[in-house]
């Protein structure tokens, strides 16, 4: 998340107004010395005495969760629930008060113990946990009390949390049906359940699980409704267990019959175990109708709604960790940010940032406030990208791909129907043109030889070795598209990683980057002889039907804009000598600073004058062009071209085409009658 939409998403949440309903718990923490053989021995038991140093108390359960909401930012927190007549009951609803949390729906009930997880510590050994409240009952009264109570705070608020953490606490079914009623009579409030028990019972909420609740909560009913296999597309439909499927119906959203796909070979476990939260995610959002949210861990979260699968990636966290509380973080921003107008991914991402902070704040239920945000924001930006994959289920399996009718033009989301493209962007190199092909391989080879300092590949430990081969391939697949120079500087912490080279003897990412691209200038200026020896024809360099393409868009119009992460200099002499420059408007591509990044300035600006990001289209061969685009609402086309074998579909370029979010993949530019037409460009 770039630090200026981040500010945006944490200066909207002082504006939201999130409910929590639920389980609301109180955690004492008895802090007793070890005293060893100087313990008093109890005159009564003839047993050692433990004898509390300090105590501390906080709230938990669905109090923790409107703490987080609080701390996080969140300018109105109503909590609903239910404490006893006790002496902990006033001590959890003062804590909740001088969080800044709306009590007024803190119910009062005389037969009801006030639920506590009391904690004895003895040194740093936390012992067996004493449970307050485990054997509550809740009446018929209470339940009518609590329901109104609910009603009155989803009238004033924007989303309502359903937190259960207790079998035995306010969520019973006869509870559940009552809070069904609610969500009905307010439609323009959303609800989402974090629930340990019973979550198949809530109807018309969103739902947040981590990936064994949401194996559990299938179990019982995958023979009533099926799973569907890994890949399979949901079609039209109310949500409910009968909802077709565009790979069971070979049709795609609007009707139209599509052709069947590739196939899929050599699945590893671990793809397996991906397979099997994206197949449960996408069958819970089918029996619900709503967007759902797997979480993963350290893996991330799995966001499934009306338009698909979303993997987003977990926040890497080094050092100890403590995970207690990091499922209420979890929940509390991913409502906070919805409650102020975030979509889902946002909500995620906000999530994922705030939860890898608490996880790190040992022996606590900690928190994530604002500044941490922004603080860890910025640390990780430095680490990797937090972006997110499109469609895993289907990335991962080309089996499942849906194509329109008679072509290869391969269907991944489905297009708007109001496009009107007045302009085309392009990616170079491996959307336009080939000169650089096998570019990949050199940058591996000059990544290796700088890790690897002075030490040769053979003395390295063959695990040691594939290791650091995987992450490089790792890093240059997953920075594809952006400027070489961000590429090299995000492999300086790699190099300091394994420690070959000291770092006084590294070089800087311009030192890095000059090497490379000395090496591929080297290959594109010995093609370039090739070609005019008359060894390679003209057309062997270029992506096959891209000058019919291009001719094609000028013609009917539109103006065309081709950029790059390579050098700006290097961009136009290629467009050059194959003699397509005079078909762009204009021509841009990296000007070494970071700072400067081509493909954003040409979308921001074509968007600024059409208005709209619906009148432009983008094509490219990299995540980077496809995500630009598509986060700015245009049009993404996916060219996933083997160029080593023209006219051939590249597998491991359509998979993260697809991730980044593609609308369409094609193999090259044969078809353009029918892609033409899909686009709406007549």
């Amino acid at each position: 998340m770039d630090p200026n939409t981040l500010e945006v998403r944490l200066t909207a949440l002082t504006r939201a107004r999130v409910a929590v309903f639920g389980d609301f718990c109180l955690d004492a923490y008895w802090l007793i010395p070890d005293e060893g053989d100087d313990a008093e021995i109890s005159v009564e038991t003839g047993r050692p005495v433990l004898r509390v140093r300090s105590q501390r108390y906080s709230p938990g359960g669905a109090g923790n969760v409107a703490v987080n909401l609080r701390d996080l930012g969140v300018g109105t927190v109503r909590a609903v629930g239910l404490v006893g007549d006790d002496l902990f009951g006033p001590a959890l609803v003062r804590l909740l008060n001088d969080a800044g949390v709306d009590t007024a729906g803190m119910l009062t009930a005389g037969d009801w113990q006030t639920m506590v997880y009391a904690k004895p510590c003895v040194a740093d050994d936390e012992q067996s946990r004493l449970d307050f409240g485990a054997f509550n009952a809740i009446d018929a009264d209470t339940i009518d009390r609590l329901a109104a109570a609910l009603d009155a705070a989803a009238g004033a608020s924007d989303v309502v949390i359903l937190n259960q953490q207790v079998p035995a606490g306010v969520s019973t079914e006869a509870m559940i049906e009552r809070i069904n009623a609610v969500i009905a009579a307010h439609p323009a409030c959303r609800f989402i359940v974090d629930a340990r028990d019973r979550p198949a019972l809530y109807r018309g909420a969103m739902l947040k699980l981590n990936d064994a609740e949401a194996a559990r909560l299938l179990d019982g009913v995958a023979a009533q409704t099926p799973l569907p296999q890994v890949g399979e597309r949901l079609g039209e439909g109310d949500g409910s267990a009968d909802a077709a499927h565009a790979s069971e119906t070979n049709a795609s959203a609007d009707g139209q019959t599509l052709t069947p796909a590739l196939s899929l070979e050599g699945r590893g476990s671990s793809e397996e175990n991906d397979a099997t939260v994206w197949r449960h995610a996408t069958a819970l959002q089918r029996r619900t109708g709503r967007c759902v949210f797997v979480t993963r861990g350290p893996h991330g979260v799995m966001i499934a709604d009306d338009d698909g699968l979303i993997a987003l990636p977990g926040v890497p966290v080094t050092g100890p960790i403590d995970t207690v509380g990091a499922g209420d973080t979890t929940i509390s921003a991913l409502s906070a940010a919805l409650a102020s107008g975030a979509s889902p991914l946002e909500a995620a991402r906000l999530a994922m940032l705030a939860a890898s902070i608490t996880v790190t704040k040992l022996k606590t239920t900690g928190t994530a406030s604002p500044d941490e945000v922004r603080a860890r924001a910025a640390e990780f930006k430095h680490m990797m990208d937090l972006e997110p994959a499109y469609h895993p289920d289907l990335a991962d399996n080309p089996d499942a791909a849906t194509y329109l009718p008679g072509t290869r033009i391969e269907v991944v989301r489905p297009l708007a129907d109001d496009l009107r493209i007045e302009a085309a962007v392009f990616d170079h190199d491996g959307t336009l043109v080939t000169l650089r092909r096998g570019w990949e391989h050199v940058m591996q080879d000059v990544m290796l030889t700088a890790l690897l300092g002075g030490t040769a590949p053979a003395d390295v430990a063959p695990d040691k070795l594939t290791e650091i081969k995987a992450e490089i391939d790792e890093l240059i697949d997953r920075t594809t598209g952006i400027q070489t120079l961000v590429q090299m500087r995000e492999f300086l912490p790699v190099i300091r990683k394994y420690g070959y080279v000291a770092e006084a003897d590294m070089l800087d990412e311009h030192g890095y980057k000059g090497i490379y691209v000395e090496r591929i200038r080297e290959v594109v200026r010995r093609r370039v002889e090739a070609m005019n020896a008359g060894d390679i024809d003209r057309d062997a360099v270029m992506i096959r039907g891209v000058e019919h393409l291009l001719d094609t868009l000028k013609a009917r119009g539109l103006k065309l804009y081709l950029t790059s992460g390579s050098d700006e200099p290097d961009i136009r002499a290629d467009a050059e000598l194959l003699g397509l420059d005079t078909r762009f408007t204009d021509i841009r591509g990296a000007v070494g600073d970071v700072n400067v990044e081509a493909k954003r300035i040409v979308l921001d600006k074509l968007i600024n004058d059409l208005g709209d990001g619906r009148s432009v289209v983008v094509f490219g061969d990299g995540p980077v062009e496809i995500r630009e685009g598509g986060q700015r609402g245009a049009t993404t086309v996916g060219i996933a071209s083997d160029e080593d074998h023209p006219g051939e579909l590249s597998v491991s370029k359509r998979r993260r085409l697809i991730h980044a979010g593609a609308h369409l993949i094609i193999a090259d530019y044969s078809e353009v009658d029918a892609l033409l037409e899909a686009l709406g460009i007549a």
